[in-house]
């Protein structure tokens, strides 16, 4: 027996049927043939494997949670700082590259799934654009969301049920949730044999900002863009994280993220990050 989705109003073995194989994907009414689909995931260690798995199909996937994350991403805008100037190109959600975008509706309030809406449906868009020919969708929901005990928006369903249901993969001996991942590199104390960084985030008004960099006006009005505390680390570097605003998930999801990833991208740039890094 499926899933009864919104007390009995759909079983889950329907919505398979409406997507028997992500190999022949429906067309919509643009003529663009789509894959989007969702997966219950009631823990984080279900959520990881998901998204590791969608990773290893796509090295071009993006989690995101939170509007913020749209800009985060260069999702809606792609922005670079390049010789003093302000370059602008169509964000990744409009390009005809390939992507896959998994959002995470889990921790989302019923009012914060409704600012998604536009991409949940069936023609997805986002600021009055249609999004890209090879943009993959998948929804991560949870269990108490199915039954109620969780709040979600009432017209979520509906649009789940235009998608097919993706199986959460198969538990594993080498996929950690964030909070382990980052507990693996954290220490009691601070080494003294390696070059020590502290990060004193009472300091800064945007942590994103602080520890990945952004464009900002330098003391002459001039556009910069000002490398984050993260970027050309020494090999070995010991971070002291002060004042983290580890109450934000989307903060302790962007800094394992860049963890699990190796680095990230900053003003349209790769930024390794350096082997034995540690923090405290």
């Amino acid at each position: 027996m499926g899933r009864v989705i919104s007390s009995g109003r759909l079983l889950s073995a329907r919505l398979m049927d409406r997507c028997i194989s992500t190999l022949d994907p429906a067309v919509n009414s643009r003529g663009v043939a789509e894959s989007a689909s969702f997966c219950f995931v009631d823990d984080p260690l279900s959520r990881q494997r998901v998204i590791d798995q969608l990773r290893r199909e796509s090295p071009e996937t993006v989690c995101i949670g939170t509007l913020d994350d749209l800009e985060r991403n260069g999702l809606l805008e792609q922005i670079v700082l390049d010789g003093g100037q302000l370059h602008k190109t169509r964000g990744r959600l409009f390009t005809d590259g390939s992507l896959t975008l998994i959002i995470d509706l889990c921790a989302m309030t019923p009012g914060s799934i409704a600012s998604f809406n536009n991409l949940l449906e069936s023609d997805p868009h986002c600021n009055g654009q249609p999004l890209g020919r090879h943009i993959r969708r998948v929804l991560l929901v949870n269990t108490d969301m199915l039954q109620g005990r969780q709040l979600s928006n009432p017209d979520l369903w509906r649009r789940l049920g235009q998608m097919c249901e993706q199986p959460v993969p198969p538990a594993d001996d080498h996929t950690v949730t964030d909070e382990v991942l980052l507990a693996q590199i954290t220490t009691a104390h601070i080494p003294g044999d390696k070059p020590v960084q502290v990060i004193d985030f009472a300091l800064h008004d945007d942590w994103h900002h602080c520890l990945f960099g952004g464009i900002t006006l330098n003391r002459q009005g001039e556009l910069i863009f000002a490398a984050g505390a993260l970027a050309n680390l020494a090999a070995g570097t010991h971070l002291v994280l002060r004042n983290a605003p580890w109450e934000q998930a989307d903060f302790q999801t962007a800094l394992a993220t860049a963890v699990r990833l190796g680095g990230f991208t900053a003003n349209g740039q790769w930024v390794a990050l350096p082997g034995g890094m540690t923090l405290s």
